[in-house]
C-alpha cells in the first residue's frame, strides 16, 4: 500500500469512528457512514464533491459527531484542538501576551488582561517599574529593586527591617562599633563614627598616643606637629624651609623681588614679605602705577637742563650732578653732565654720565625722526678733547644710548657756552654764547649759532651774532622751513637802541646762516628771553622775564614773567606780563599741533589765583592764539623751593617738564635737604 493510500485509510477510519461515536440519527451505526462536510476519502475534497467512486463506494452524509472536528471551521466560536472543539483561550493563550490572562466571558469572545506587575493592552504587556512610583512602597532607608512583574525592598546597610519599614541599627552596641578601644563610638543614621579620645590620635578605628603633647613631638616651635601611627610628622609653615624639627625663614625678596611689582620695595618678614610701591607710584605693591613724578638726586647738587620725548613715549632728561645720581657711578669731580632715559611708566632704562675733572653740564636735548639723540652742553675740563677754559660740546646717541659722534666748539684759553639745540631735516642746529672769536667777534660777549651734519657732526657753518656790547643767546628753535630762531639778552643794540640795562632780543637766520630779521624788546630795567618756539605760521613765541613794566602791566615786585608774540617779519605783535610781589620767570615754552603754547617757569607768588605750595613753585601757563588760558594755569611744587626749567610734549600730547626742588615730593626723600634734586613731572595736555 502506498503512503497516500495509507493516509486515506487512516482518514476514513477516523471518520467512521466519529460517525459511530456520534450515532448519526437515521443512519445505521455500522461505521460505514460519515457526516457531510467531512473529507471521507482523505483526498482533500469535501463529501459534497466526492462521488461513490471517489469514496470507494461509500456515501458521505452531513452528520459529524458532537465536539469532533477536523479544523477550526468545524467548531462554532471555538478552535479545533486534537480533533475536539476547545475554548479560544486554549490555543496560544488566545493570542494574548504571555504576561496577560485570557478569558472568555461570552461564547466566541475572549479578552486579554495584563497580569499584576505588567501594563498594556493585553495583546502586548510591558513590565511596570514599581520603584519609579513612591519608591515602590519601600522605606526611605531602603533600596527598591525592580523585578519582572514585581519589585523588592531591601533595607540599606545600617538599617534593619523588611524593606517596607527599616529601623536604624545602633552599631555602637556591638564591639564599640568596630572603633578602637581608645575611641568614642557615636551612632549616626545608618552608620557610626569613631573619634579618638583625648591624648590619642588616629582615624578612630586605630588610635595611637598623641606624641605631640610632649615637647611638641620634637618639632620646631613654629612647625606643625601631627601625631600618627608610628610617631610625629613635623612640617614647617609657609615661608619657612627645613625638616620641621628645624625651620628657617625664607627671604622671598631674594627671588623675583618677592613677586612684588618692579616699582615696589620688597621687605622680608617672618614667614612672608611685604610689598610697597616706591615713591612716585601707587598700588598695593603687587601692582604699581606711575603717578607721573620722578625725583632724582644724591648728597650734592643735581640740576635739570632739558627734556625730550620720543615717538614711543620714552623721556630723556639731561642736566648736571655733583652727587651719585640714581644708577650713575660716583662723579669724577665737581659737576658732571648726565643723560637719563626714562620709560613711559617711570622706569629708569639707562643713564649716562659725561665727566671730566672739572665742571660739566648738559643744557639741552633734541631728537630726530629716527629717535637719535642730540645733547648740547658745556665743559670746563677736557671732555671730548676740549681745549677751552669753557667749551661747548654736542654729542649724538642712537636710541639705545650708543654714541654716534661728538663735536666740540671752543677756542684755546677762551670761553664758549652751549645753551640750546634744535633739529630739522636739514641738520642739527646749536647755539650759545662766547667771548672768543669763532667766526668774527663783534665785541664783548657774542651769541653764536652753528649748523652740524646730523650723520657725522661735521660743522656746516657757524655764525656769531649780536652787538658790540655783551650779548647772550639762551635758546634756539627751528621752524618748518628750517629757519633758525635765536633769543636771549643784549646790553647793546641788536635791532634797535637799548632801552636800558639789558633788553630781550631775537634773531632769525635762514638755513644757511644768513640773517632774515632781528627784533629787540626792553624796558629801562633788565629784560631777557630764555626760550622760544615757532608755530606753523612762523609766529615766534618767546618767553623770559623782566624787571620792568610793559604797558599796560605794572611790575609789582622784582621780576615778572614776560611773553612775546613776534610775527614772521620780526614785528612784536603783543606781549603778556604776569607777576606778583616776588620773583617770577618763564624758562621754557612748547607748542602742540593745535597751536596751544605751554610755558613753564618759577614763581614766588600765586598766578591767576592759583596758590603756591612752598616758597617757590613751578608754574604752567597755556596760551592759545596769543591769549592766556587762565583756567589752565597750574602750580607744581612740594614744600620747598621748586621751579620748572624745560618742557616737551609726548606723542599723545602729554606734557613732561623737568625742574628742581630743594625739598621732596610725596614718596621721595631728598638726601641733602636744602640742595637741589632734579625732578621729572608728567602734566595733563
Amino acid at each position: 500500500m502506498s503512503a497516500s493510500e495509507t493516509a486515506m485509510a487512516q482518514r476514513l477510519l477516523a471518520i467512521l469512528l466519529m460517525a459511530t461515536a456520534a450515532g448519526c440519527p437515521g443512519f445505521p451505526a455500522d461505521g460505514r457512514y460519515a457526516c457531510a462536510g467531512a473529507d471521507c476519502c482523505g483526498n482533500g475534497l469535501l463529501d459534497n464533491d466526492e462521488s461513490d467512486i471517489d469514496c470507494g463506494g461509500l456515501t458521505c452524509h452531513a452528520c459529524l459527531a458532537d465536539s469532533a472536528c477536523f479544523e477550526d471551521a468545524d467548531c462554532a466560536s471555538k478552535v479545533c484542538s486534537s480533533g475536539r472543539c476547545a475554548p479560544l483561550c486554549s490555543r496560544n493563550n488566545g493570542g494574548c501576551d504571555p504576561n496577560a490572562a485570557c478569558a472568555e466571558p461570552n461564547s466566541g469572545v475572549r479578552s486579554c488582561t495584563c497580569k499584576s506587575g505588567f501594563a498594556g493592552s493585553g495583546l502586548a504587556c510591558a513590565d511596570v517599574d514599581e520603584c519609579q512610583t513612591n519608591r515602590g512602597g519601600c522605606d526611605a532607608n531602603a533600596t527598591c529593586t525592580n523585578l519582572v512583574g514585581s519589585h523588592r525592598c531591601d533595607c540599606k546597610p545600617g538599617y534593619a527591617g523588611d524593606g517596607r519599614s527599616c529601623a536604624d541599627v545602633d552599631e555602637c552596641l556591638t564591639a564599640n562599633g568596630g572603633c578602637d578601644a581608645h575611641a568614642d563610638c557615636l551612632n549616626t543614621p545608618g552608620s557610626r563614627s569613631c573619634s579618638c579620645q583625648s591624648g590619642w590620635v588616629g582615624d578612630g578605628l586605630t588610635c595611637d598616643p598623641d606624641v605631640c603633647l610632649v615637647n611638641h613631638g620634637g618639632c620646631a616651635t613654629i612647625a606643625s606637629c601631627v601625631a600618627g601611627h608610628g610617631g610625629a610628622t613635623c612640617t614647617c609653615p609657609s615661608g619657612y624651609s627645613g625638616d620641621g624639627k628645624s625651620c628657617t625663614d625664607i627671604d622671598e625678596c631674594q627671588t623675583n623681588n618677592g613677586g612684588c611689582d618692579p616699582h615696589a620695595t620688597c621687605t622680608n618678614t617672618p614667614g612672608s614679605r611685604s610689598c610697597s610701591c616706591k615713591g612716585g607710584y601707587s598700588g598695593d605693591g603687587l601692582s604699581c602705577s606711575w603717578l607721573g613724578i620722578l625725583q632724582l638726586g644724591g648728597a650734592g647738587l643735581d640740576e635739570a637742563g632739558g627734556v625730550a620725548v620720543d615717538a614711543s613715549g620714552n623721556i630723556y632728561v639731561v642736566g648736571s650732578s655733583d652727587s651719585e645720581l640714581g644708577k650713575l657711578a660716583s662723579p669724577k669731580n665737581d659737576d658732571d653732565a648726565i643723560l637719563v632715559k626714562v620709560g613711559s611708566d617711570g622706569t629708569i632704562l639707562w643713564t649716562k654720565m659725561l665727566a671730566s675733572t672739572m665742571v660739566d653740564a648738559a643744557n639741552g636735548i633734541a631728537l630726530d625722526s629716527s629717535g637719535n639723540l642730540y645733547v648740547v652742553g658745556v665743559t670746563d675740563g677736557n671732555l671730548f678733547g676740549a681745549v677751552g677754559v669753557t667749551s661747548a660740546f654736542v654729542v649724538s646717541y642712537d636710541p639705545g644710548g650708543t654714541e654716534r659722534w661728538h663735536q666740540v666748539i671752543d677756542s684755546a684759553g677762551q670761553r664758549v657756552w652751549g645753551t640750546g639745540i634744535a633739529v630739522s631735516p636739514l641738520g642739527v642746529f646749536v647755539a650759545g654764547t662766547t667771548r672768543a672769536d669763532l667766526a668774527g667777534a663783534l665785541g664783548g660777549a657774542d651769541g653764536w649759532a652753528a649748523r652740524l651734519d646730523p650723520a657725522t657732526g661735521a660743522r656746516v657753518w657757524l655764525k656769531q651774532v649780536g652787538s658790540s656790547a655783551d650779548d647772550r643767546v639762551q635758546a634756539i628753535a627751528v621752524d618748518s622751513s628750517s629757519r633758525v630762531h635765536l633769543v636771549g639778552s643784549t646790553a647793546g643794540a641788536v635791532a634797535s637802541a637799548n632801552a636800558g640795562g639789558e633788553d630781550a632780543f631775537g634773531i632769525c637766520l635762514d638755513p644757511d646762516g644768513k640773517q632774515v630779521y632781528s627784533y629787540q624788546l626792553g624796558t629801562a630795567a633788565l629784560d631777557t628771553f630764555s626760550s622760544v618756539t615757532v608755530d606753523s605760521s612762523g609766529m615766534e613765541i618767546a618767553v623770559g622775564m623782566t624787571f620792568g613794566s610793559f604797558p599796560p602791566v605794572t611790575n609789582l615786585g622784582l621780576t615778572d614773567v614776560l611773553i612775546a608774540f613776534v610775527d614772521q617779519t620780526g614785528k612784536v605783535r603783543s606781549t603778556d606780563q604776569l607777576g606778583g610781589g616776588g620773583q617770577q620767570a618763564a624758562h621754557a615754552v612748547s607748542l602742540d599741533a593745535t597751536g596751544m603754547a605751554t610755558v613753564v617757569g618759577q614763581t614766588a607768588d600765586p598766578l591767576d589765583q592759583k596758590p603756591i605750595q612752598g616758597r617757590d613753585d613751578g608754574f604752567v601757563l597755556q596760551y592759545l592764539s596769543g591769549v592766556r588760558q587762565t583756567s589752565r594755569t597750574r602750580m607744581v611744587g612740594a614744600d620747598g623751593l621748586e621751579g620748572l626749567v624745560a618742557v616737551a610734549r609726548g606723542p599723545n600730547g602729554t606734557l613732561y617738564a623737568v625742574g628742581f626742588t630743594d625739598s621732596a615730593f610725596p614718596g621721595f626723600t631728598n638726601p641733602a635737604p636744602g640742595l637741589d634734586d632734579l625732578f621729572l613731572v608728567r602734566l595733563a595736555p
